[in-house]
């Protein structure tokens, strides 16, 4: 009997401890899934913010063609919106020799039409873009898309030629970068 009472007031709570440690783990683990979901949604949200307010930059530093991907400098490769006016360049370090004065193009436009589709939290978000060059630069930035995935990854995808570039996407008084000369 003696050893009996023993063993239950050793063992017992013992497996009360265990039981609540396993209770203290799904609750670290929900709580952390929870801050997660949370930090999602508040990132999805201050893209969709900087998609409606037209207010952001794309810094590329890479470059999807179809004969390959190329690392690119995202200060000097970039593409930005500012409410109706967009400007983009293409700096090719030492490879091409342009009007920019950094070895690419540098064109800017009016944004003529704007379209955002941002239909769950848990999707990219989708800015339609198409962009007047302004006189004497040419076809100039033309149309493309530009997706918002979260934690500041992005992609623009040119549809006049294309190319596919992924990079960051910020905003415009976070945003690291150095225009060229216009055309």
């Amino acid at each position: 009997m003696l050893v009996f009472i023993f063993a239950f007031l050793f063992i017992v709570p013992t497996a009360f401890g265990q039981e609540s440690d396993k209770e203290k783990k799904q609750q670290q683990k929900e709580a952390k899934k929870k801050l997660k979901k949370e930090q999602a949604l508040a990132e999805w949200n201050a893209s969709k913010q900087m998609a409606e307010d037209r207010q952001f930059v794309f810094k590329a530093n890479q470059l999807f063609t179809k004969d390959g991907t190329y690392p690119l400098d995202p200060k000097i490769n970039f593409f930005y919106v500012i409410d109706d006016y967009a400007v983009i360049q293409f700096a090719f370090d030492g490879v091409f020799i342009g009007g920019n004065g950094l070895g690419g193009i540098t064109s800017e436009g009016t944004v003529q039409t704007y379209k955002i589709i941002a239909e769950k939290q848990n999707k990219p978000i989708q800015v339609e873009v198409s962009v007047k060059p302004k006189a004497g630069q040419g076809i100039g930035i033309g149309n493309m898309a530009v997706q918002f995935f979260g934690d500041g990854y992005g992609e623009v995808i040119l549809y006049t030629n294309g190319l596919r570039l992924k990079g960051k996407i910020e905003k415009p008084e976070n945003a690291n970068i150095h225009q060229g000369n216009k055309l």
